[in-house]
């Protein structure tokens, strides 16, 4: 009796409890099942990533296959060009130059060798020259040469009508700077070695032997070249001079053509005394030439009576 009563009980309690533990693990059941294919879908990237990869490498392998150098075509060789033959060009003959541009040229090149731009110039050497400076200075601040020719014009005007006082006075003015032009024309030479001058001075000579200029340009006065020698005749005729006879003439061109007849129609040994005497001369000059220009210069000349 018992037993049937508690079989009987025993099964409304499974009865009771059934739908309770169905519910209960299909709720487990669900939850598990949502979180495995959350986790499952981006753990399972990598993997086929990896298995991407791992298939990729064998097929690389299989792929591969072994390479060999392959062997450089030889390019066929062109045959050579024939150089072409090069034409000479024609040179256009140079214009001969007329004997106007020659000469020009030429005493281009003999005043740059002169030394012409290089040489300061004297200014106010005499009383007249002080007084123009004087008074020119109205000239440089305008630099008007209408204005310089009424200057010059009011200067000879105005110079007639100096006193003696102040002409005295212009003429000191003009003396010292008489001193100080000398002094820089020395000064200047002297900056230049004594063969340059030397060359100048025959640029210069040359110049006015193409010029017919006898003056112009002057020769540089320069105190360290020895003096010229002297010829037996110029002897001669200085000593004449030195006698006195000759006082009364007023230039030496008159007296010229009668030393001459006299030194032809000397004896031969009158002459010798003049002669010996014109050979120390030269002997002089070669001495001091050589000491001023240096060896080879200053040979004795042919002495020309």
């Amino acid at each position: 009796m018992l037993t049937v009563i508690g079989r009987a009980a025993a099964q409304r309690l499974a009865a009771r409890a059934a739908p309770l533990v169905v519910s209960r693990y299909f709720f487990v059941a669900r939850v598990v099942a949502r979180r495995a294919f959350s986790t499952t879908r981006w753990a399972r990237l990598p993997a086929q990533a990896a298995a991407s990869t791992a298939t990729k490498k064998p097929k690389a392998s299989a792929t591969k296959k072994e390479t060999t150098p392959a062997a450089k075509k030889v390019a066929a060789k062109k045959p050579a060009a024939k150089k072409k033959k090069k034409v000479a060009k024609k040179v256009k003959p140079k214009r001969v130059k007329t004997p106007e541009e020659l000469l020009k040229l030429k005493i281009r090149e003999l005043k740059t060798k002169a030394l012409l731009k290089q040489e300061p110039q004297p200014n106010g050497r005499s009383a007249w020259q002080a007084y123009v400076n004087a008074r020119s200075d109205e000239f440089s601040k305008t630099g008007d040469r209408a204005v310089f020719s009424q200057l010059m014009k009011s200067c000879g005007n105005g110079w007639r009508n100096l006193s003696s006082y102040e002409v005295q006075r212009y003429e000191e003015i003009a003396k010292e700077q008489r001193l100080k032009t000398e002094a820089a024309y020395k000064a200047w030479v002297e900056s230049y070695d004594p063969l340059a001058i030397r060359s100048a001075n025959l640029a210069r000579r040359h110049l006015r032997r193409i010029t017919k200029n006898p003056r112009i340009p002057k020769t540089i006065e320069d105190h360290r070249a020895p003096a010229s020698c002297t010829t037996a005749f110029m002897m001669f005729c200085k000593e004449q001079w030195a006698t006195g006879r000759f006082a009364n003439v007023e230039h030496a061109k008159v007296a010229a053509p009668q030393l001459a007849k006299e030194w032809r129609e000397m004896s031969d040994s009158k002459k010798q005394s003049y002669r010996d005497l014109a050979d120390d001369d030269s002997a002089r000059y070669h001495r001091e030439a050589e000491q001023t220009y240096g060896q080879g210069f200053g040979r004795p000349k042919r002495q020309v009576e």
